[in-house]
């Protein structure tokens, strides 16, 4: 049997292509005793003679244990209590704490503290609140960390947020930018329907597809719509505005990576994920010089539900050109 979970607490084919479908195995449930003396209780995939924990289930490893989700093998999400007496819930990435999660530190102890915020590669990184790691202080602090280090001070914690937005700003710019060059590259008639989020059916009595209602959704529980259609744009407009995030353009576009959804000069309204956790991350691409016909402004949303900027899915979200005045 094939027990693949292994707990460390320390990280484009175009759409008309039919997609080969995985053999994966069949889905069942059951209890199982792994060579190790690990116990299983749940959902599992069995191919051949292989076992494969995936779906709801619980696994215990002495005084270890997990519970929630499984995912060929490994953690997804779920809660995690470890043998010192620690207690982690949230998201996973190679069996590793990463995405939103909050760690408890001597659970129900008199000196027990709380972190609640991102994390990646199984350490503390990026915004969240600690919760009395000032001893016999009872009292939240909101701030960042970056690969594990935090501290409270001022001058620190500008130092942790500083590494951390340039880090991650970094990797979601450059991820946006070459999804957004993409885009544009497959633009001809129309733009591609993979970068947009499914419009429902506008005839009556159209029947729509389960999974374009399954996925607009999924989009919706990130950002409020209107979205941009498959001709909100012209062609030459779109690949004229994307010429200018090349590396010698000479009027580049400005690319921010919003830090807060507030402060979107778009989007405000209409987001509804908190920023700098790459899942329903926006990018804002603009050109303030644009003339009346040219594309001002575009804005691509990361709608993955994977916590690392390397699964991102980026959608057009807004689009908009100069008007005419008048």
């Amino acid at each position: 049997m094939g027990k693949k979970a292994a707990p460390v607490a320390a990280a484009a084919v175009e759409e008309e292509t039919e997609a080969v479908v995985e053999d994966i195995g069949e889905a069942k449930e059951g209890d199982f005793v792994f060579q190790d003396g690990a116990t299983y209780t749940g959902a599992y995939l069995k191919k051949n003679d292989e076992i494969i924990m995936h779906g709801e289930g619980i696994l215990q490893s002495g005084p270890e244990v997990f519970q929630g989700t499984f995912e060929k093998g490994q953690y997804k999400e779920g809660t995690f209590k470890s043998c010192n007496g620690a207690i982690y819930n949230g998201h996973f990435l190679d069996n590793k704490f990463n995405g939103l999660g909050e760690y408890t530190w001597n659970a129900k102890m008199p000196n027990e503290r709380t972190y609640h915020g991102m994390w990646k590669n199984g350490y503390m990184h990026g915004h969240g609140t600690f919760m009395n790691f000032s001893f016999g202080v009872h009292k939240a602090f909101r701030g960042f960390c970056f690969r594990g280090s935090f501290s409270s001070s001022r001058e620190e914690q500008e130092q942790l947020k500083k590494a951390f937005l340039s880090e991650y700003s970094g990797e979601n710019g450059k991820s946006a930018t070459s999804a957004f060059r993409e885009l544009a590259e497959k633009t001809s008639a129309e733009i591609p329907s993979s970068f947009l989020v499914p419009a429902p059916p506008t005839e009556e009595g159209a029947e729509e597809k389960p999974e374009a209602m399954l996925e607009r959704s999924s989009v919706e529980k990130l950002v409020c719509g209107p979205f941009p259609l498959n001709n909100a744009v012209a062609p030459a407009a779109l690949q004229a505005f994307a010429s200018r995030l090349a590396e010698d353009a000479e009027k580049p576009l400005q690319v921010n990576v919003l830090e807060d959804r507030e402060l979107s000069q778009f989007l405000s309204e209409r987001l509804r994920q908190e920023q700098l956790q790459h899942v329903g991350q926006a990018v804002e691409f603009e050109a303030p010089d644009a003339e009346v016909g040219a594309i001002r402004a575009a804005v691509l949303l990361n709608v993955s539900s994977i916590f690392d900027v390397s699964g991102a899915k980026w959608k057009l979200v807004h689009i908009e050109e100069v008007p005419a005045p008048g």
